[in-house]
């Protein structure tokens, strides 16, 4: 009580004294200023890079040795009735640049972006091939087994930078004629060019290509909106084109081809593709306590880029293909549902519904297989993969007297799959958890555990393709399984200045009756953490983790029953030490972090 005493009377020896005028003309609001007329704020600058080195350029800009300017500023303009504009940049000099400009009035706003993001992703890489699509070697050039046979290699090397540079531009429109419904449409414009790096090969014959890149999409989205008193709903449609530039990239082969007419190579680029959605998305409050939010989309991906030839080899027979183009579609459906809802003072309750569908309606057809333009090995049908995804959740959560809170939660999974060794997966669960949170020196403890079933329908080798899988071998993410998992925390706080901290994972899974494969794993986590506090600044952190993962596995190198087994373990332990010092002088901070971490591995294999 004294201290309080004291310290009203000081305030009251600061205030004036009654009836006295109070001076407020040197007074300043920082925070509340009306804006008006002409605002600029920038800044300029001039950096030096001493050597090129690509790792500055790569989404920086400091690809270049030299000069390079720092610029960035802010210009407004307030009308006065509420409507201004502005243009923002950053990065102005550089390659990363961001250009912005945007006009706004009460329930209309219109903006334009553009920004650049260069990527360098190797320093001087040297190839001997000329072109962009179409990629030659010099004339002489002298095919070998080996790149040490090849006597042109190294003076027909020339410099060729790997990465590419992105350009984006968009455009946007938001209209509210009220303070219930708003209007929106965008537009994005994206251009990627240069350079990447890709394989092509011959069987046992590779080279390391620069891939011409030239891809551009577009997106436009549009939407309305509605909010009320009790709810919200929005209906949105978004539409993505993209346009990979060549069809296809072509090269010499720089070995002795393997066979006959293999003395040049050629493989497709990403094709051209479309994809197109329709979204509605809102939430309602049922009562007081209740609300329900949901979000139903569907959607269409096409892809019907006209095939290229089976071969360039003119050695090899023409083989018709059985259609020009894939006519790939794929249908999309996507629904969320989520229930929340306070019964009761302290409970509450949270029940969701989520379903993913994807079909995919491509055409089947039979196509000649061609290895590496060498040779034709056969026939191979397309396989068009569809799944449905239905997932349900429902959690509670009580909070009782003391900071005690118990939770409890049930989750169903079932998986429909097309062309895949099991057709339908149900996976089921639930889990039963407390929190306690205290004041005093125990600030919280949580402890959570359960335990989830995997059942799979029978178990089938897909027809086609044909496969040579053993028949007794199981996936593990399509294998029945049982895990039971415990989830546990400690936080202390023996003092204002120490604040200490043990989290603990356990899980067990079982991949019986699996005879091949992944029979079973445990897991086990340990972190430690200790935060104290030295002095007034003074900051020291510790933390100590120790995981460990076993698993056990089968196998049959008789392609029959299991005849050797491993049992793998890993350990995995981790120190970090860390100091920190703000303020240690004006301007200037002081920190100090150590880091150890050390792994071991271990595999015992055993004949059965």
């Amino acid at each position: 009580m004294k201290r309080v005493g004291s310290y009203l009377a000081l305030c009251l020896l600061a205030l004036p004294a009654v009836g006295e005028e109070v001076d407020t003309s040197t007074w300043e609001c920082r925070f509340c200023p009306l804006p008006d007329g002409l605002y600029f704020d920038g800044a300029a600058g001039i950096a030096h890079v001493g050597d090129d080195a690509y790792r500055f350029g790569d989404y920086r800009g400091f690809d270049g040795d030299g000069l390079a300017v720092l610029a960035e500023g802010d210009l407004r303009y307030w009308v006065g009735d509420g409507s201004y504009w502005e243009v923002t940049g950053h990065d102005l000099g550089l390659d990363s640049r961001e250009i912005g400009a945007q006009w706004r009035r009460p329930g209309l706003s219109l903006s334009l972006t553009y920004d650049e993001l260069p990527r360098r992703l190797y320093g001087n890489p040297m190839t001997p091939f000329a072109g962009s699509s179409s990629l030659t070697l010099p004339a002489g050039w002298v095919t070998a087994g080996s790149t040490a046979g090849m006597s042109a290699l190294a003076d027909s090397l020339a410099s060729s930078p790997v990465g590419h540079d992105r350009e984006r531009l968009g455009l946007g429109l938001a209209f509210a004629p009220s303070s219930r419904w708003q209007y929106e449409v965008s537009y994005r414009r994206e251009d990627r060019n240069g350079r990447g790096i890709r394989g092509g090969s011959f069987i046992s014959q590779t080279t390391q290509l620069p891939e011409v890149i030239d891809y551009s999409t577009d997106e436009v989205e549009a939407s309305v909106s509605y909010a009320g008193t009790r709810g919200h709903a929005r209906v949105a449609y978004f539409a993505s084109l993209f346009d990979s530039g060549p069809a296809a990239l072509t090269w010499d082969n720089p070995f002795n081809p393997l066979a006959p007419g293999a003395d040049r190579g050629r493989a497709a680029m990403p094709p051209d593709n479309e994809a197109y959605q329709i979204s509605v998305s809102g939430g309602y409050r049922l009562m007081p306590a209740t609300r329900l939010t949901g979000l139903l989309a569907i959607g269409k991906l096409e892809q019907n880029e006209s095939f290229l030839a089976y071969t360039i080899n003119p050695a090899l027979p023409a083989t018709p293909l059985p259609v020009d183009s894939p006519r790939a579609e794929v249908d999309t459906r996507k629904l969320n549902l989520r229930l929340t809802a306070r019964p009761m003072d302290g409970l509450r309750v949270r029940a969701d519904l989520d379903v993913d569908d994807r079909d995919n309606q491509t055409p089947r057809n039979d196509y000649a297989v061609v290895e590496s333009d060498l040779y034709a090995s056969g026939l191979r049908r397309n396989v068009p993969y569809s799944f449905k995804r239905s997932r349900a959740r429902l959690r509670g959560d009580y909070r009782m007297d003391h900071g005690l809170t118990l939770s409890a939660g049930y989750r169903y999974r079932e998986i429909d799959r097309d062309f895949q060794e099991v057709r339908t997966t149900d996976e089921q669960g639930g889990w039963f958890g407390a929190n306690l949170r205290r004041d005093d020196t125990l600030s919280a403890v949580a402890l959570k555990f359960g335990h989830d079933e995997r059942e799979g329908s029978d178990y089938a080798l897909p027809g086609d393709p044909v496969t040579t899988q053993n028949p007794l071998l199981r996936k593990y993410n399509l294998a029945d399984r049982d895990r039971e998992f415990v989830e546990g925390s400690v936080r202390l706080s023996p003092s204002s200045r120490i604040d200490l901290g043990l989290t603990f994972e356990s899980a067990e899974e079982d991949y019986a009756p699996a005879t091949l494969g992944l029979i079973d794993t445990t897991s086990r986590r340990m972190n430690i953490d200790a935060a104290m506090q030295l002095g007034e600044a003074v900051s020291m952190s510790l933390y100590y983790g120790r995981e460990l993962i076993e698993s056990l596995q089968a196998g049959s190198a008789a392609f029959s029953t299991a005849d050797w087994s491993a049992a793998t373990e890993d350990e995995v332990d981790t120190l970090s030490l860390g100091l920190r010092w703000p303020g240690i002088r004006d301007g200037f901070d002081l920190g100090f972090e150590f880091l150890y971490s050390d792994s071991t591995g271990r595999i015992a294999l055993q004949r059965a």
